[in-house]
């Protein structure tokens, strides 16, 4: 009797653990990821837009994202050296399969997703004035901090006095008091200062400039506009980043960052840190010595935990140290500043 019982009691587990995983298939979305010349693309990252669903596709290019409830979707999918895809996606519960095609970013543009209006959507969606610049943009045009910026985006300026403090305009909005007119945000966060101090460019996902009055969202010192830079968010793999850089004037510029997943899916962990310093370019004749020479630390470090589809809680460290040995470089007179360029004396600290 009671070998019959052990029996009905593991034949009703076994028909309930079928069921479970017949559940669970039936609310999973399933897909594959190939080139034009339908080979599998491994290690591509697949992304829910507005949700925490995220995984990477493995080696024969397959993903599987759930359970997943009802509704419209919008799916990413990036892979280096493919441009970006987009799909909007409808979903219902039942066993769904995408075959996903990705083409060469020589062949195609990426597919540009920004969060200016707080969530994420395609760029061509957004009803604003819009310049989005993604990780790629950045390491190809090789921008170090938010001065460069003026080059790459309409409407904006940004210079500084030659010691690091960039006064920042956009549509020709500008005021250099403690209150600026162009907010800077990093991964959500304010940056309140006299002037955008923040000026470092580092383990960067994505910059977004917005052009105009941004108070509605955005809240103060807002009235020429945003500039939003999103650091680069985890992924179920370790990934590490190394960047050493030598330049004239005694430049230097070191990186170093790793992230990686504590918990697959649950919980991240990342840090960066880089060094900057450079010579300065006027040349101080009371002692022979370099006067307006410069170097400082950035730090970046983050621990995330994701406790649901729609729900993430992260700490954030951030560090921002500057040195400036002679700021304002100044030179009695315009004939003196012609005649000895690049020199002056000063004996004051």
């Amino acid at each position: 009797m009671k070998r019959k019982i052990v029996i009905l009691i593991c034949f009703s587990f076994f028909l309930n653990l079928v069921s479970f995983t017949q559940t669970i298939k039936g609310k999973t979305l399933m897909g594959k990821v190939t080139n034009a010349e339908k080979q599998a693309i491994a290690s591509a990252t697949v992304h829910l837009l507005n949700t925490n669903f995220e995984v990477l596709t493995n080696a024969a290019g397959e993903f599987s994202l759930g359970p997943l409830p009802s509704g419209t979707y919008l799916l990413e999918i990036s892979a280096i050296g493919y441009a970006s895809f987009q799909q909007e996606i409808s979903w219902k519960p039942g066993v769904q399969e995408l075959n996903i095609q990705l083409n060469t970013s020589t062949l195609q543009l990426d597919a540009v997703v920004v969060t200016a209006q707080k969530k994420d959507e395609p760029l061509q969606k957004t009803p604003l004035a819009v310049t989005a610049l993604t990780a790629t943009q950045v390491k190809q045009y090789r921008l170090w901090n938010i001065q460069e910026l003026t080059a790459l985006a309409p409407n904006l300026s940004s210079e500084n006095p030659g010691d690091g403090r960039n006064i920042t305009s956009i549509r020709g909005i500008v005021n250099t008091s403690y209150d600026p007119s162009v907010a800077v945000y990093v991964d959500g966060v304010n940056q309140f200062s006299l002037d955008t101090y923040i000026g470092n460019l580092a383990n960067i996902e994505r910059i977004e400039i917005l052009r105009g009055p941004q108070g509605s969202l955005y809240g103060r010192n807002a009235m020429g506009g945003v500039i939003n830079i999103i650091t680069k968010q985890p992924v179920n793999k370790t990934e590490t980043q190394l960047e050493l850089n030598l330049g004239n004037y005694g430049q230097q510029r070191h990186l170093i960052g790793f992230q990686t997943p504590l918990v697959k899916n649950k919980l991240y962990m990342g840090l960066t840190g880089q060094f900057e310093q450079r010579n300065g370019y006027y040349t101080n004749t009371l002692d022979q010595s370099s006067f307006d020479r410069q170097k400082g630390w950035y730090g970046n470090g983050f621990l995330q935990w994701i406790p649901g589809i729609n729900w993430k809680v992260q700490l954030n460290w951030k560090l921002q140290n500057n040195y400036n040995q002679g700021a304002f470089p100044l030179v009695n007179g315009v004939d003196e500043a012609l005649n000895h360029p690049f020199e002056l004396q000063q004996n004051a600290v």
